[in-house]
């Protein structure tokens, strides 16, 4: 767990503004209380609703008590005020609402607070179906399905580490952030004994070319099937690069830090993940990009292949 934490702090980090956001302390002020809370997941009646619950299931221990609820049960607990401070939630928006969130998250929340404390996107793949600016419309119940078990397996795993790195969160300057990052590098001479499974469109041409001769131990070129099927089977013996899409969340609920599109701030970091726990073992430092529409993916670099090689030895 401490790996992920570091992996999650950095890149948190690596969103240079969002540590000196004035909202920041109400963050972890939030992720605290959160723990506190019974966590309220409702669930549609659908096969996504049943790949939902599942995932949350399998994945979610920050909270003790789990309460899993129909949508109209949810309401009524929306609806009474007098014990809105005993529960919070956690639950899948396929809408964007305009200044808090875009579509296609997990997002958790205390109950009555319109801003969510942290939310991460289900699977980037899916950004572009997604309509912008519009709070009423929702990506197509046809695209919503395809969303799969390791999609959200990925998802819940993701912001569950998100939120626990803010329960735990100490201040700390970039200086201090890389080096705790080149401590936790220790972990990643595991990859010596694993098949480390990679997704071709990850890489980019000359990283594909040049991978045989830089990356000495046992790797794979599949597809994101392959990759999928090693969530879901927790694979002891093998290992995955995923793509993670990074929004910085709204800090405080002042216009500057609306979400128009897809925030101020998108980017998508990846890293190698241990294929039992879905955990980080090794986090290629993301580079942020300003956006105020999709996230463009970065793709693994020669030189992050170089660094990494370098880094397992």
């Amino acid at each position: 767990m401490r790996k992920q934490i570091l992996f999650t702090l950095i890149t948190l980090f690596s969103i240079t503004s969002v540590f000196a956001q004035p909202g920041m302390k109400k963050k972890v002020k939030q992720a605290k209380l959160l723990k506190e809370k019974i966590l309220l997941v409702p669930i549609e009646d659908s096969e996504f609703g049943e790949r939902f619950k599942a995932a949350v299931q399998e994945i979610w221990t920050f909270n003790e008590n789990v309460k899993f609820v129909t949508e109209e049960e949810f309401k009524t607990f929306l609806k009474n005020k007098k014990e809105r401070e005993t529960y919070a939630y956690l639950n899948y928006a396929d809408f964007i609402s305009v200044g808090l969130h875009p579509g296609n998250i997990i997002k958790v929340s205390l109950l009555g607070k319109a801003a969510p404390i942290y939310y991460v996107t289900v699977s980037s793949e899916y950004l572009a179906s997604i309509p912008t600016l519009n709070s009423s419309k929702v990506i197509s119940t046809n695209k919503k399905e395809e969303i799969s078990k390791a999609d959200l397996l990925f998802a819940v795993k993701q912001l569950q580490n998100h939120v626990f790195s803010f329960s735990k969160y100490k201040k700390m300057s970039r200086k201090e952030a890389m080096k705790a990052y080149k401590e936790g590098l220790d972990g990643v001479k595991v990859l010596k004994n694993k098949t480390l499974l990679i997704e071709e469109n990850t890489l980019t041409r000359k990283a594909l070319k040049k991978i045989k001769s830089i990356y000495k131990y046992d790797y794979k070129i599949v597809t994101k099937e392959v990759i999928e099927d090693a969530i879901v089977n927790s694979y002891e013996d093998k290992v995955y690069i995923k793509g993670l899409a990074i929004i910085q969340p709204p800090m405080t609920s002042n216009a500057l830090n609306s979400i128009n599109d897809y925030g101020t701030f998108t980017m998508v970091t990846y890293g190698i993940y241990d294929s039992v726990t879905n955990e980080s073992i090794y986090a290629f430092i993301p580079t942020s990009k300003v956006s105020i529409s999709i996230a463009v993916k970065k793709k693994i670099s020669l030189k992050d292949l170089k660094k990494l090689a370098a880094d397992i030895k």
